[in-house]
């Protein structure tokens, strides 16, 4: 797609980009910074939907992390309604990377950040060595078996919105999640 070459794994169905770009992280930062993530009315819709989902899993208001928290919206949204919550961004305090906490967290959260790393399974397991025995891990990553991707597949059109090929560096299927899930030992 748009000059770059992408490969399906064999066990898991996951594509990516190959060879696999090595991002310059401080590139991606400033054009984040930019353009995707300025506080806007359907932004903030979105994270209260994200918000009223996650909390409908739980009977207690507990620890939140979200990584690559961008502006902070949903980690306010949950502050304000109970929730113990903070975020890691690199635009506002940290690389996760960096990161270090002794909290043990009922909830971790990715939102549209593991497409864009070169190590997502490094950022996984650092992120579980943070959360509760019982926690909950929420993922969401551009999907490889969507409809989206199938007619992509089929016709070559490529809407940059979603490939974003300098940027969407993997493209998850639902085996791949499994597969994750298997080596991590979650359900």
């Amino acid at each position: 797609f748009d000059g770059m070459a992408y490969v399906k794994c064999i066990m898991c169905s996951c594509i990516y980009n190959s060879p696999q770009l090595t991002v310059d992280l401080s590139e991606e930062y400033n054009l984040y910074r930019q353009k995707l993530v300025k506080p806007d009315g359907l932004r903030k819709q979105l994270n209260q939907a994200k918000y009223e989902q996650i909390n409908s899993w739980f009977k207690w208001k507990g620890e939140y992390l979200d990584v690559g928290c961008g502006n902070g919206q949903l980690v306010e949204i949950f502050n304000n309604c109970g929730w113990k919550a903070e975020g890691v961004d690199p635009l506002i305090n940290m690389k996760f990377e960096d990161y270090k906490t002794n909290t043990s967290f009922d909830c971790i959260s990715f939102f549209g950040l593991l497409e864009h790393v070169n190590t997502p399974l490094y950022f996984l397991k650092k992120a579980l060595s943070y959360l509760n025995r019982k926690g909950i891990m929420v993922i969401e990553v551009p999907n490889a078996d969507s409809f989206l991707m199938k007619y992509i597949k089929e016709t070559g059109f490529s809407p940059y919105r979603f490939i974003e090929h300098t940027r969407h560096l993997s493209f998850w299927s639902r085996k791949t999640i499994d597969y994750i899930c298997s080596q991590f030992n979650l359900e």
